[in-house]
């Protein structure tokens, strides 16, 4: 609601890195970027001076270590964003690396605490962006960091992002999975007892076994992982 009251009609926000040469791609088609290290911040300076208008989302780092400006950073990429005149400043974001489990709150809790003293600096300095920190976790478990748009993903399909997380409130919440993968049996077979199948052979047949073979594997996208653990149904 609040994205359309300020007139941006198909918000994309690209969360993770992005090359400097993509950057006017991203202007041409409206897309925003997360700005997360120095390096790409000296690169919005050299856009700035040329006067093209870009949309951006500072991340910042509240105890995941990967992406982001630390806490003790932020005054200063205030300071700098301040002089780029011609940068949206659309947004700023945190990421959780444990909103899973309602067991164990103290590292999320923390997270949120630093991301909040992050937000007071943006706002002592009449910074006023979209505010969002939690993924389909943080969503369901903390509703004091739901902000101003929340970035629900595996829920989003009808999963849970954790077991413990489904425990204790799936009395409260229905996630039904929206996704199905369809194949073929393109090939039936019978193998004798003893036999070995499959990569690395992960499967001793422990009898005469009718196999099916369905055409989708490792290259579609079919983890390997599932090798000798996965099921398919078969007419149900």
């Amino acid at each position: 609601l609040r994205l359309r009251k300020e007139g941006i009609k198909k918000p994309i926000l690209v969360l993770g890195y992005t090359l400097p040469d993509n950057f006017k791609s991203a202007i041409n088609n409206k897309i925003s970027l997360t700005i997360s290290s120095w390096e790409n911040l000296d690169n919005l300076q050299k856009l700035s001076a040329s006067g093209k208008k870009l949309n951006i989302h500072l991340k910042i780092d509240t105890g995941m270590h990967r992406q982001g400006f630390q806490l003790e950073e932020v005054p200063t990429v205030v300071q700098a964003l301040k002089r780029l005149t011609s940068i949206n400043k659309e947004g700023v974001y945190t990421h959780f690396a444990s909103a899973k489990d309602p067991e164990l709150p103290k590292d999320t809790e923390q997270q949120i605490k630093k991301f909040n003293s992050a937000l007071k600096i943006l706002e002592k300095e009449r910074f006023k962006p979209l505010k969002h920190a939690a993924a389909s976790g943080g969503t369901i478990l903390y509703p004091q960091a739901h902000y101003d748009l929340v970035r629900v993903g595996a829920s989003l399909y009808g999963f849970w992002p954790s077991y413990e997380a489904k425990k204790k409130f799936s009395n409260l919440i229905h996630l039904e999975p929206a996704l199905s993968w369809k194949t073929i049996v393109c090939e039936i077979k019978t193998i004798p007892k003893g036999e070995r199948v499959g990569y690395d052979f992960t499967h001793t047949l422990k009898r005469q076994t009718i196999i099916g073979v369905c055409p989708v594997g490792y290259w579609h996208g079919l983890p390997r992982i599932l090798s000798n653990r996965g099921c398919v149904l078969v007419n149900g």
